[in-house]
């Protein structure tokens, strides 16, 4: 007995071990499954770490290549080689999708080294990190809201195409290290902005051309202006000082300006064919143009091309009809010939303005804004006049006036008194009625002889120019720097109507009967047309009323074509209505610029508003 149950005892407790041996062996391995699972859970909370860790590495990285590429950028005035112009002659001045694409491009190169260098850091814990270079950097800025000043202190930046790779003790993990960050307290921009409204006003062309162009009249020999031209070298000076004054005006006061003129030359031949103060193409000194061409922008890993599209919408002017002159009598008494020297000018120089009203991270800590200006020009200037005489059919007897047959003389043809072959023009008659100062800084005195006018203490001086209808509009319209075309009558223009303005069959330009202009005088003429590309320029900004425009072409042409009235007073012509605006206190220049709509000079006279029609 004793025996079977000794036997039973020990399979009890064999049983007893054998449980509590496969409890033990499965509690070791939950605890091993555990412990792995809290390592793994290490392991990705250390890999997340380190994404995120590089992450705002590549975000500060970002920051600092944008405050290292403005700097760099602008110091080259939008180029990355030799400081770009942003005047020569005309504004030339880069795009915001020009800039876009300098900045990006200069970014890039900064940015991705900063990169590279994660990748050669001291790896730790068999940690291993890599990390792509971003293809794309995007400045993420648009013109409207550059000018509009909504980036003139914070614009943000994109960078993409960038990947980080995190090896640990056999796991891995990867991510995208796009970025899209605000830059703020940079005012690269806002530097643009200023220089760019700088430019576009263009104020040392009308300087140069206004004051300085005459002066070579007094100069013998072509070359440098401070060895052959003394005055001019000295206008020049004063010219680029009021440039750099209207520049400075335009900052605010943390940001100082100055300029350093690179050359100067003259020189000047008889006669010439040219029309107002223009471009000088191909001066043998001073004739650098930097510009650097662009790329195509990318945009969030994607090339495109981004181009800015300019409209303009051009109103309808009409003019009332006018009677058809008659001939006059051809007599050498009321003719002149003329002459004059095309004059020629050419300077260069650099604008720099520097900001410090923040620090940005970077050796320089400030940026400094460098343009390249280049003004070449050339005008008619060193105006004189010869008297004319006639070449008669006879041999005159002194004592009678009249042929030695008896028969009465007849002039057969005007010639010079004196320096025959001297003069740049045949005996014509000169117009001495009223003419106009051209705008946007083109200078008086250009062409045939200028005739000037006072008008209620406002003086326009412009050329009356001769020639058939569609020379006169030819050089009034070179003058004015207008690039528009003169169509016959294919709008339908009514009886009481010689010419509009509109856009017709042929695209938008001046529209005329052609068969009425034939048989016009010169003088009409330049009225006439002057009128009509007055209103061409009025387009591009805008008036206030039909009335308003009406008003400033007449008095910008003084064809006087229309009866106005300002606020109750009396009807007047244009010029009477300038005198009114000028007792009201409006300045002569507010109501020149006011005649061809611009904003400002209605914002500072608002009584322009008030002309009406009788």
């Amino acid at each position: 007995m004793f025996g079977e149950k000794s036997q039973s005892s020990l399979i009890i407790i064999v049983g007893i071990i054998s449980v509590v041996a496969i409890l033990w062996i499965f509690i070791i391995y939950k605890q091993a499954n555990d412990t792995k699972l809290f390592l793994k859970n290490i392991k990705i909370s250390k890999i997340q770490e380190y994404l995120e860790m590089f992450k705002g590495y590549s975000k500060n990285s970002l920051i600092l290549s944008v405050h290292k590429s403005t700097i760099q950028i602008a110091q080259k005035g939008g180029n990355t080689k030799s400081i770009r112009s942003w005047i020569c002659t005309e504004p030339v001045y880069p795009k915001v999708n020009e800039m876009r694409y300098f900045l990006s491009d200069s970014t890039k190169k900064i940015y991705n080294p900063y990169l590279l260098k994660a990748n050669k850091s001291k790896q730790m814990e068999d940690i291993t990190i890599i990390i792509d270079p971003s293809t794309c950097i995007d400045y993420d800025v648009k013109d409207s809201n550059v000018m509009d000043r909504k980036n003139d202190e914070k614009f943000n930046v994109g960078a993409y195409g960038s990947h980080i790779y995190i090896n640990y003790d056999f796991d891995s993990a990867n991510s995208t290290n796009s970025i899209y960050e605000e830059i703020e307290k940079d005012r690269f921009w806002y530097m643009y902005r200023i220089f760019r409204e700088w430019s576009e006003e263009n104020t040392l062309k009308k300087y140069i051309c206004r004051d300085c162009m005459k002066l070579i009249c007094k100069c013998d020999t072509p070359g440098k202006c401070g060895e052959t031209c003394i005055e001019l070298d000295k206008c020049i000076n004063a010219s680029l000082d009021k440039a750099l004054n209207d520049l400075k005006t335009k900052f605010d006061k943390y940001v100082s300006c100055n300029y350093n003129r690179n050359c100067c030359y003259q020189e000047k031949q008889s006669c010439g064919d040219v029309i107002g103060c223009k471009s000088w193409d191909d001066p043998p000194e001073c004739n650098k143009c930097n510009l650097e061409p662009s790329g195509n922008l990318c945009i969030n890993g994607e090339l495109k091309f981004s181009p800015i599209k300019k409209s303009y919408y051009y109103k309808e002017y009409e003019i009332l009809k006018m009677s058809n002159p008659t001939d006059e009598e051809d007599e050498c008494s009321d003719k002149k010939v003329e002459m004059w020297n095309t004059v020629k000018a050419t300077t260069e120089a650099v604008f720099s303005c520097i900001d410090k009203k923040y620090v940005l991270s970077s050796p320089e800590k400030y940026i400094k804004f460098n343009v390249h200006v280049r003004m070449s020009l050339q005008s008619r200037q060193c105006y004189s006049q010869g008297d004319c005489t006639c070449e008669w059919s006879c041999k005159i007897d002194p004592t009678t006036g009249k042929c030695e047959d008896g028969s009465e003389p007849k002039c057969q043809k005007c010639v010079p008194k004196e320096l025959v072959g001297h003069w740049c023009t045949e005996c014509r008659k000169i117009n001495t009625n009223t003419g106009s100062e051209p705008p946007q800084g083109s200078t008086p005195n250009q062409g045939n002889q200028p005739s000037t006018i006072q008008t209620s203490n406002i003086q326009w001086s412009y050329p009356i120019y001769s020639g058939s209808f569609q020379e006169i509009f030819d050089q009034i319209k070179s003058e004015l720097g207008l690039n528009v075309n003169l169509y016959d009558d294919c709008v339908g223009i009514p009886d009481w109507a010689w010419c509009w303005v509109t856009s017709g069959c042929n695209g938008f330009g001046v529209y005329c009967k052609f068969n009425v202009l034939q048989s016009s005088s010169e003088d009409k003429l330049n009225k006439l047309f002057r009128h009509e590309l007055a209103h061409v320029i009025q387009s591009q900004f805008s008036c206030y009323s039909a009335a308003q425009s009406e008003w400033g072409a007449d008095f910008y042409a003084g064809s006087n074509y229309y009866n106005l009235k300002l606020s109750d007073s009396s009807c007047m012509k244009a010029t009477e209505i300038a005198a009114l605006l000028l007792q009201k206190g409006c300045s002569e220049e507010d109501i020149k610029d006011g005649a061809f709509c611009k904003i400002s000079a209605l914002e500072k006279c608002s009584y322009i508003k008030q002309i009406d029609f009788c």
